[in-house]
């Protein structure tokens, strides 16, 4: 579940970024793009884990921070939670 909260940001809205190789690389038509547009302020995507004790009337869980994802619009396809460690901004 993604947890709305405002980290320093890597990114704005609009900038242009470059996939790095160990992130996803989108096939569109038969070429490879590596190019993208934020299209979402960060965010933190946020998982929980839950144990059931049988003999207990209790759950524990666990609540994991993972990673400060935006949204990326390539071409015209939105990849939802990239993790901000995965792109690079294209500077001039």
């Amino acid at each position: 579940m993604p947890l709305k909260k405002t980290p320093s940001k890597l990114f704005d809205i609009g900038d242009l970024v470059a996939i790095k190789d160990r992130g996803l690389i989108i096939d569109l038509e038969d070429k490879v793009c590596k190019v993208g547009i934020i299209v979402s302020e960060p965010y933190m995507y946020m998982t929980v884990s839950y144990t059931a004790w049988p003999d207990q009337d209790h759950y524990d869980s666990m609540m994991e921070l993972d990673d400060w994802c935006y949204d990326i619009m390539i071409g015209d396809e939105i990849i939802k939670m990239m993790p901000e460690e995965f792109i690079d901004k294209i500077e001039d």
